[in-house]
């Protein structure tokens, strides 16, 4: 009998420490959002939503004019911020670490660069190059000569394209462009010398005008064009892989939920493209090029195959 309450007691000890630490691992965390940015909304309705049981303490602190509309009344220990600018003001009011969320690699770097004592990471929105050609390869498997146009802002990813190219055994034909002026010229070159084309978001490759340009051409010679947003593939593009506002926000809740304490979030992790994501497929341009794809569930499924998890 003693033994048993002996055990009662040890069991309710356990619990009772268990019970303190939870509460001790609790983070105060501050996300900053612009007010009346859909974007925006999304993003932290599903950071929201998906942290709700993490058992951090998440407040919301509102962007007005470029700063912060209102300090909050205790200390935080991190803090989230969604898009460049309230990146920018969370590192300027804030001595906490901070995540950027919403940004690009080039922002990110900007960021990087305007503040290098600041303890920052991110959760980008650029999907990894190996992400992009799964899908060149699951849509596109016997046409594996791939043209890439390279603008300003994605010549930092001409090495990485071709070493994962020569990994998946994807023949890659890259041109480097500078200006608008260039792309047409440099495009029906590099389209004549290849199966398909992917296109990377960047200002000279891919602004509204350019994206037009680029899809008569591709379309005039019946090269299936591979991007990054469903925008694009409404548009006319073949199929893109892509994370939404709300996929940002599931990943960094699940991000969150995985700190147990204020030393996790010392020791932030490096910037990573984002693990959630989804496709996009214009089946009227498969059909009009005579492309016979596999349904949206299987292409996805072969993207995601090998990702971490």
């Amino acid at each position: 009998m003693r033994f048993k309450i002996r055990q009662l007691f040890l069991l309710m000890f356990v619990l009772l420490v268990t019970g303190v630490s939870a509460r001790a691992f609790a983070l105060n965390v501050a996300v900053v959002v612009s007010p009346g940015d859909a974007i925006h909304a999304q993003f932290s309705n599903a950071l929201a939503a998906s942290a709700s049981h993490s058992g951090h303490r998440i407040i919301t602190i509102e962007l007005v004019r470029g700063k912060i509309d209102a300090m909050p009344g205790e200390p935080l220990d991190l803090v989230i911020a969604a898009g460049f600018a309230a990146s920018e003001a969370a590192i300027a009011s804030f001595e906490v670490p901070v995540l950027a969320t919403l940004v690009n690699t080039r922002q990110f770097g900007i960021l990087q660069a305007r503040h290098p004592d600041a303890r920052l990471s991110a959760i980008l929105l650029d999907q990894p190059i190996e992400r992009h050609l799964r899908l060149v390869r699951a849509a596109l498997a016997d046409k594996l000569r791939l043209a890439v146009l390279l603008g300003p802002e994605t010549i930092m990813f001409e090495d990485e394209l071709a070493r994962t190219a020569a990994k998946m055994d994807v023949l890659l034909v890259t041109r480097r462009i500078s200006t608008q002026a260039e792309l047409l010229p440099a495009l029906d070159r590099i389209l004549e010398s290849s199966d398909a084309l992917l296109i990377l978001p960047d200002p000279v490759t891919s602004s509204p005008t350019t994206a037009r340009a680029i899809l008569l051409s591709s379309y005039r010679l019946r090269r299936p064009v591979l991007a990054y947003s469903k925008a694009f593939v409404d548009a006319g593009a073949l199929a893109a892989v892509f994370s939404s506002p709300a996929d940002i926000g599931r990943d960094t809740a699940h991000w969150l939920s995985s700190l147990d304490g204020s030393k996790a979030v010392e020791a932030l992790p490096p910037p990573r493209s984002p693990r959630q994501f989804g496709i996009a497929v214009n089946r009227q341009v498969a059909r009009a090029l005579s492309l016979d794809l596999p349904d949206d569930a299987s292409l996805l499924e072969r993207v995601s195959a090998g990702q971490a998890p």
